[in-house]
């Protein structure tokens, strides 16, 4: 679950807002064959993303959005994808 928090932050930080399902499964895909995560984290996060409401998914990424603007957490998500 904490991975799956991570990556849905880590979206929600490289996203705009009103972007539909199928264009978020194209940047999850993207990560993947970055390297960036692995395939049992990005299906994981897909599955989970899929049980989510609209409603509930506006949200999370209003939330994601906003510590992408906190300094420091965008320092540590830095770090964390390098360390990878």
């Amino acid at each position: 679950m904490k991975k799956f928090a991570f990556l849905i932050l880590f979206l929600g930080c490289n996203l705009s807002f009103g972007q539909t399902a199928e264009e978020v499964n194209k940047v999850l895909d993207q990560l993947q064959k970055s390297g960036a995560f692995s395939a049992e984290q990005i299906e994981a996060t897909k599955k989970e993303m899929s049980k989510m409401s609209e409603k509930d998914y506006e949200n999370l990424l209003k939330k994601a959005h906003s510590k992408s603007l906190d300094p420091e957490f965008v320092k540590k998500t830095k770090e964390l994808m390098n360390a990878k």
